[in-house]
């Protein structure tokens, strides 16, 4: 997680299978997160309000798990 500014982080995340990336894109944003495609399998999320980095790992986690168990058998990760 990367540091930009005071308040806001962005994070990779890689997808496992990339027709589900604009998916991903979607339900992010819905969830307030300004998300950025950069590769046919990794988009860049980055949080819209401050937050803790240890939170927002958390949180971010928290979105990923649920949207994974909406598209059984897809992975989103984190890219440290």
């Amino acid at each position: 997680m990367r540091q930009l500014g005071e308040q806001l982080r962005l994070v990779e995340i890689e997808v496992s299978d990339p027709t589900l990336v604009d998916d991903l894109i979607e339900s992010l944003r819905a969830a307030q997160f300004i998300v950025a495609r950069t590769g046919t399998k990794t988009v860049d999320a980055r949080f819209g309000w401050p937050l803790r980095e240890d939170a927002a790992r958390l949180e971010l986690d928290l979105y990923l798990r649920v949207w994974c168990a909406k598209n059984w058998g897809a992975r989103a990760i984190r890219v440290d």
